[in-house]
């Protein structure tokens, strides 16, 4: 089964492609690494935190729980067959 994108998907996976890389090794906090994930599209739950050195591209696909912890080196493509 193939996934078919909008423009706009298309757009938020071109971009976080090429941002997020670059965000993960420049900011230190883990808590404005989790609010930018916020900003690209990543659905994150309450007292969850996404950790430096997390690289999610199709980050409007993701959808992380309450009371998580993302560790970082994680590259995550964000999508799945169903």
């Amino acid at each position: 089964m193939q996934i078919k994108y909008t423009l706009k998907q298309k757009n938020q996976i071109k971009l976080a492609m090429y941002i997020m890389p670059i965000i993960t090794k420049l900011l230190i906090s883990h808590r404005l690494n989790t609010f930018v994930c916020k900003l690209l599209g990543v659905k994150v739950g309450k007292n969850s935190i996404i950790r430096t050195g997390t690289e999610i591209n199709a980050t409007f696909m993701v959808k992380i729980g309450n009371n998580s912890t993302i560790h970082g080196h994680l590259k995550s493509r964000g999508n799945c067959d169903r």
